[in-house]
């Protein structure tokens, strides 16, 4: 008899003993406990649902609580990720959606970074792609052109299962960098935020108040969740937080990751949360973050810079940061239902990625010295932004 429960704390070894059965890339116990339960928002919400049978667990759904401004309060959504199935738990998922969904305690359950079989699943238990057309759009910058166009042409073989299932048994381009280290010279005005800092956590609150004020449906944007989402214990010093500083005040923020989308293709970087302060040019704020991230990633012989959700700006914004790459997902990446009463978030918020499970759900580039063959005979039914296999873009 398979029971559902709410995720607690003690599930962490099975979480651990589920992923691994299903071929999910490694993360440690500590990893998934960081990921799952230390969450600063989180309060007494649920961070997820179990299928249990005989005592092991067989499919799981996660939940982590974002908080965002409404007007003059603050309302708390969820973003929904790490959707795993056994093959025993085939047919859970389903359960596991609608006990999520039916938590009355969420404005909003949304996922901003899914991939193409788990927005199937999404759209059958009643989400919608709210964002439309444009949530699909994203911005890349070749940094390392040769290595760049090799990684999508391995892609694009690997749409092939065979094909993936050779490609994916051994990790290619294992030296990648994990972490990332201050550039020396920084351009000017950019600083390299410390949230958890007395200095750098007041001006990340000043800027978030300025958002807020201008647009009233908004991400509560603190020092707090940034320095959580820095926090990775599998990789630390993996993300960063950099702004554009003019007297003591933040007017553009910028926090990147690196990640490891599969087996054999190359690291890369991603921009998962970009913002100006109201009032503020886009047009002179946003190309020198811009460059600042193409700066580290030559730095880590990183292959690319990827922005996604770039439609939210206007292109002028992006002159002068060199050539850039325009593309669209054949698939919708976000979903999302909203409740009754909260309806504005829905036509108002724009997404950034910061909101989502950017932060821990892209894939680890792997130790080098713990660099293994992947099993992926056992990849069972899995569907979220841990997921390797790349879908067609």
């Amino acid at each position: 008899m398979t029971t559902y429960r709410e995720l607690v704390p003690s599930d962490v070894e099975g979480v651990v003993d589920l992923a691994n059965a299903c071929g999910f890339p490694p993360r440690s116990r500590e990893g998934w406990h960081w990921a799952l339960f230390e969450n600063p928002e989180q309060e007494d919400l649920p961070c997820g649902y179990v299928a249990e049978r005989d005592g092991t667990i067989i499919a799981m759904i996660g939940t982590q609580a974002r908080s965002f401004h409404y007007g003059n309060q603050r309302i708390l959504a969820a973003s929904g990720h790490t959707f795993i199935s056994s093959k025993a738990g085939r047919g859970s998922g389903f359960t596991l959606a609608r006990k999520t969904l039916a938590n009355d305690r969420f404005a909003a359950i949304y996922s901003l970074n899914n991939n193409e079989v788990a927005g199937r699943f999404y759209k059958r238990m009643g989400l919608t792609s709210w964002l439309g057309p444009n949530g699909r759009k994203r911005l890349e910058w070749p940094v390392r052109p040769v290595t760049m166009a090799i990684g999508m042409a391995l892609s694009r073989l690997a749409r092939r299962q065979s094909v993936y299932v050779r490609l994916s048994g051994n990790e290619k381009h294992a030296g990648s960098a994990r972490s990332l280290s201050r550039p020396k010279n920084l351009s000017s005005g950019i600083v390299w935020l410390n949230p958890s800092g007395a200095r750098d956590a007041d001006m990340i609150r000043a800027f978030d108040k300025g958002l807020a004020r201008a647009h009233p449906i908004a991400p509560v944007r603190s020092p707090e969740v940034y320095a959580y989402q820095q926090r990775d214990p599998d990789a630390p010093g993996r993300s960063a937080l950099l702004a554009l500083v003019a007297e003591d005040a933040i007017e553009g923020l910028m926090q990147v990751i690196i990640t490891k989308p599969n087996a054999f293709e190359p690291a890369e970087l991603h921009i998962i949360d970009l913002e100006i302060l109201p009032g503020c040019d886009g047009a002179r704020v946003i190309p020198p973050l811009i460059r600042t991230a193409r700066s580290l990633a030559r730095q880590h012989r990183l292959s690319r810079v990827k922005l996604p959700y770039s439609d939210r700006f206007e292109e002028v914004c992006f002159d002068g940061t060199g050539v850039r790459i325009r593309r669209q997902l054949s698939y919708d990446c976000a979903h999302g239902r909203f409740a009754k009463g909260v309806e504005e978030l829905e036509k108002r918020w724009v997404p950034t990625g910061h909101e989502g499970d950017f932060f821990f759900a892209l894939r680890v580039t792997p130790d080098r010295r713990k660099a293994r063959k992947v099993n992926t005979a056992k990849r069972s039914h899995t569907a979220n932004g841990f997921v390797e296999r790349r879908s067609k873009a």
